[in-house]
């Protein structure tokens, strides 16, 4: 089967045409989540204008909604496939289907797909660098945006924050921003000079992007951040100096918000909150309960939450308990594959695979502490992933510092 993306038209039809301006500007608008009363109370959740956008760009092209054999590309095939499977078993055990089951879970979940799969097909039209830079300007944007409408003025009246002392950014809630804006500090990191040739704009982009994740206060992305910062580390076998000088930048930062009042409010706030460690572990061992009582089959979709009033807050435990070792296969593959991709990308640009292994690392390790299946950002994580599929036939490392665009291949 063709690769997603070359099946009509070629590559650079695809680059330049309606679709791809679509698909990037839908990618503009993945940090946008609004709350529309009407259309939540149609949809089950916040609404999301790039959905909308993304459409538009399948109606563009419909030949793009392709499948081939390798692994990266079989995942959102898999995912859709685990979807039915989670329908069906909610149906067997329940007798019916829960609204949230199948607006959210289900025709959501195959949204999911297509971001996937389009960012595949753009991916390997040579779009790769330019879908990073468009995303990591909208997570800046947004953040400066939603900032001054949470402190400043109500500049989007369809956008609600939801507490006052966290930062979320435009996001559905603070930890899931958090998740976000530590995968593009991480990017930043690692990929920023391919992506921003200023060092001034690569400096306001990290200003912006750090603090945004810092004001969020999860303490799920500052772990899942720390997490992947080391992961970096051990790959790239760092020596001695640069460990010196990643020390001293820690420590100035820690620095920094100390003398600006920012660690003591956080302490303040986390003090304040209540335990919310002991009431997801009390999920966790509710949901682990009914999978049991349900004799390892699942629930299906949707089950778990319409009897206990709340979603687990562990994605692994979340698919495990709703469509048994079916699901938890399935996100185990989520886990693996992206990140053997990430490395094979390193065979031939280290800094793109640095920075992709770094961002499946932030999205993992939170995904202990919230269910981050449904989050955009790491479908379309997932889907640049893809670039490492054709490594053998990829441009040499001395063509793409030539131009960093240089990422598709055929076959």
């Amino acid at each position: 089967m063709a690769a997603a993306g070359l099946t009509t038209g070629g590559s650079g039809a695809l680059r330049h045409g309606l679709a791809a301006r679509l698909y990037l500007l839908a990618v503009f608008l993945v940090p946008v989540q609004l709350e529309v009363a009407q259309l939540e109370n149609l949809l089950g959740s916040r609404f999301s204008p790039a959905d909308v956008v993304l459409a538009g760009a399948v109606v563009a092209a419909p030949h793009l909604i392709t499948f081939d054999r390798r692994p990266v590309s079989l995942l959102p095939l898999a995912f859709a496939a685990v979807l039915a499977y989670g329908m069906l078993l909610a149906i067997v055990v329940e007798g019916a289907v829960t609204r949230h089951a199948l607006v959210v879970k289900f025709f959501g979940g195959f949204v999911l797909v297509v971001w996937c799969v389009l960012t595949i097909a753009h991916v390997r039209a040579g779009l790769s660098l330019v879908i990073i830079r468009t995303w990591l300007t909208a997570m800046t944007f947004w953040a400066v945006v939603a900032y001054v409408d949470w402190r400043v003025a109500d500049v989007i009246p369809y956008l609600t924050h939801d507490l006052a002392t966290r930062f979320g950014g435009a996001q559905f809630d603070q930890n899931s921003a958090g998740v976000a804006y530590g995968v593009a500090v991480v990017f930043m990191w690692r990929y920023g000079p391919r992506v921003f040739r200023s060092q001034v704009v690569r400096t306001a982009v990290v200003v912006v992007l750090a603090t945004a994740l810092v004001l969020t206060l999860s303490r799920g992305a500052f772990v899942a951040v720390g997490g992947a910062i080391a992961v970096i580390l051990v790959v790239e076998r760092v020596g001695v100096t640069n460990w010196i000088r990643y020390v001293a930048v820690g420590c100035l930062a820690l620095l920094v918000a100390l003398l600006s009042g920012l660690i003591g409010a956080a302490i303040d706030e986390f003090e304040a909150r209540p335990d919310n460690v002991a009431s997801r572990q009390t999920l966790v061992d509710e949901a682990l309960d009914s999978f049991v009582d349900s004799n390892g089959v699942g629930l299906g979709l949707g089950t778990q939450l319409a009897r206990h009033g709340e979603i687990v807050h562990n994605t692994g435990i979340q698919m495990l308990v709703e469509t048994s070792l079916v699901g938890l296969s399935f996100f185990a593959a989520l886990v693996i594959v992206p990140m053997h991709a990430a490395s094979r990308v390193r065979r031939f640009d280290r800094e793109l695979g640095s920075a992709l292994l770094g961002g499946q690392t932030v999205v993992v390790i939170a995904s202990l502490g919230i269910d981050v299946l449904y989050q955009r950002h790491w479908w379309l994580l997932i889907g640049l992933c893809a670039v490492g599929g054709g490594v053998a036939r990829g441009p040499t490392p001395a063509a793409d510092r030539a131009d960093p665009r240089a990422f598709a291949w055929t076959r």
